[in-house]
């Protein structure tokens, strides 16, 4: 019983040290919400023009640490395509900007894998 008790112990302390933790009920995460939230990787999917729900104009614009950053990276690069736009389309309107908390995913990844998704 005791040899078990140390081995579940040690299970415990390499599960929080590699940010898995108990999960995070916030985000629906296996892993630890200060995980999720500040030290995760994610590639950052911006998708241009959700609200005509075509789902192959999502694209990775980049990569970033923590939800947070990841939001702004898709920020970026919704304000990059609506300067674009603006500047190249002849009927460009503000009302045409059509940014939504939809218009992007975090995708943590871990070891080259996909993982989760998330917003911020």
């Amino acid at each position: 019983m005791k040899k078990l008790l140390i081995i579940l112990t040690g299970a415990v302390i390499s599960l929080a040290g590699c940010g898995a933790g108990f999960g995070c009920e916030k985000y629906a995460s296996k892993f630890s919400c200060s995980y999720v939230e500040e030290e995760a990787t994610y590639k950052v999917y911006y998708w241009k023009d959700v609200f005509k729900g075509n789902e192959k104009d999502s694209q990775v614009v980049g990569i970033a640490t923590g939800l947070r950053q990841c939001r702004l990276s898709a920020i970026m690069a919704h304000r990059r395509e609506m300067a674009y736009r603006q500047m190249n389309w002849n009927n460009w309107s503000s009302s045409d900007d059509n940014w939504s908390e939809r218009s992007y995913i975090c995708m943590l990844t871990k070891d080259g894998r996909d993982l989760e998704k998330h917003r911020y």
